[in-house]
């Protein structure tokens, strides 16, 4: 615990003056990559264990943890060179911009800031040492996990579709590719094929359905955690057996997306057109892979941009929201059916990246504020630092009540807390964080009296 004051240093840099733009940016962000090796590498929050952090890979502080980082912090070092006039390796200095360097210096503060406090709200609620409260209950842990699958896909089948039942259907969808991912990681080391291959036919179909929802993540995720799942089993062999994969799909995926984002909005193509219309137009060559490339690593990867234009924006020509969009997240969870006059959430959200000239009033793009965008929007610097020490809280204490309630690691963490919860470790504007936090948090309880009345969940003593 001890060794965890260092992360005062994070913070006091980012209150005082260290130099010029250039500088501040480059302190800022190396601060970032220094709390996520600190916090992976040389902080033992799971000593009681052994001490293999990669067994236990999925807990808040690291996989989630270093993800949050890597979208928020760490992934403006892109757009920090496009600023300084590089393109890949090659400088241009007509394409300097000084203006933006100074703004993005301010803003990656801001994200430091996110960053150390969502860390200190993790450290307020993690403590592993304790024994579950429940143990899960299974002899065949396979046929018990496809079991789980097939129940798990189903309900996301129905709450898509069924009307009334939308808000339930992120936290089932969650569920369903997270226990297939899973169940081919275990059917695998179990040598049992047949359920091998209905796990990969769910698989396929989820990633058919994130290949065409045009968002980035959606389609990175899924392949993240099956190589993190079965690198926890065969590490070696899986980390070399993923790294050409990754870089195939990294080089592929900006171009991929572009087509998917643009052909999406015409709505005239099915999920498997889409992908087909895609894949020609990159054989064929037409598509500027490299251009695309770094436009995606710059624009793309980072919401920086979008967050500079918020932080010119406010309070320079609107003032703060104060609770506004905190009132709006909160009426987010209310269902329809109880609020007949909920306004559209993606419309309401919409309204203030208009409002503040985010993008033209009649434009189709869709450019929803990140949740330490409507922090910032909210109350400022202040508003970022409680916002973030508040879901580090809530991600904290998500991440012991899955393992005490549901039998330890491997069900809690890995499959109940990754399934419903990874909206958190990229986390969106108020509307839709809250929305998924709290029906997500209903689903976890349901779980859990659905696995105790099945006898899934046992007192240790039975």
């Amino acid at each position: 615990m001890e060794k965890r004051i260092i992360l005062i240093v994070p913070f006091i840099l980012s209150f005082i003056d260290i130099g010029d733009d250039n500088t501040k940016y480059l302190t800022y962000w190396f601060s970032s990559l220094f709390i996520v090796i600190f916090v992976v590498f040389f902080d033992n929050e799971v000593e009681i264990t052994g001490n293999d952090k990669l067994a236990y890979f999925f807990r808040p502080l690291y996989l989630p943890h270093i993800i949050f980082a890597f979208y928020m912090s760490l992934s403006t070092i892109f757009y920090y060179f496009d600023v300084n006039g590089y393109y890949y390796f090659e400088f241009q200095a007509i394409k300097v911009d000084f203006i933006k360097i100074h703004l993005l210096a301010e803003c990656q503060r801001l994200y430091l800031l996110a960053h150390l406090f969502y860390v200190v709200g993790l450290y307020i609620t993690t403590n592993y040492d304790f024994i579950p409260s429940y143990k899960f209950n299974t002899e065949n842990y396979s046929n018990t996990i496809l079991n789980i699958s097939i129940v798990f896909f189903v309900l996301s089948l129905i709450t898509k579709n069924v009307q009334g039942l939308s808000q339930l259907s992120i936290g089932f969808e969650g569920l369903s590719y997270v226990s297939s991912i899973m169940l081919i990681t275990i059917s695998f080391v179990e040598a049992k094929f047949a359920i091998i291959g209905y796990a990969i036919s769910i698989f396929v179909f989820n990633y058919i359905l994130a290949l065409t929802s045009g968002s980035k993540e959606a389609m990175i995720t899924p392949i993240l955690f099956l190589n993190v799942y079965l690198l926890q089993r065969y590490r070696l062999a899986s980390f070399i057996f993923f790294i050409p994969i990754f870089i195939f799909f990294f080089y592929y995926l900006p171009t991929f997306n572009i087509i998917i984002r643009s052909l999406g909005l015409s709505g005239e193509m099915s999920s498997i057109e889409q992908i087909t219309f895609a894949i020609n137009e990159i054989e064929s060559g037409n598509a500027p892979l490299e251009d695309n490339n770094w436009y995606f690593l710059v624009y793309r990867l980072s919401e920086v941009d979008m967050f500079i234009k918020y932080f010119e924006a406010v309070p320079a020509y609107h003032p703060h929201y104060d609770f506004q969009i905190v009132k709006q997240g909160l009426e987010a969870i209310i269902p329809r059916i109880l609020y007949p006059d909920k306004p559209n959430i993606e419309t309401q959200v919409m309204e203030r990246v208009r409002e503040l000239g985010i993008i033209a009033e009649y434009s189709s793009v869709s450019a929803k504020p990140t949740f330490v965008a409507d922090c910032y929007l909210s109350f400022g610097s202040t508003g970022i630092i409680i916002g973030h020490l508040i879901l580090g809280v809530i991600m904290g204490l998500l991440g012991i009540n899955s393992e005490r309630l549901f039998g330890g690691y491997t069900i809690g963490t890995s499959l109940i807390l990754t399934g419903l919860f990874k909206g958190i470790w990229k986390p969106f504007c108020f509307e839709f964080l809250f929305n998924n936090i709290f029906w997500s948090t209903m689903i976890f309880i349901t779980i859990f009296f659905a696995f105790r009345s099945r006898n899934l969940l046992l007192n240790p003593d039975e």
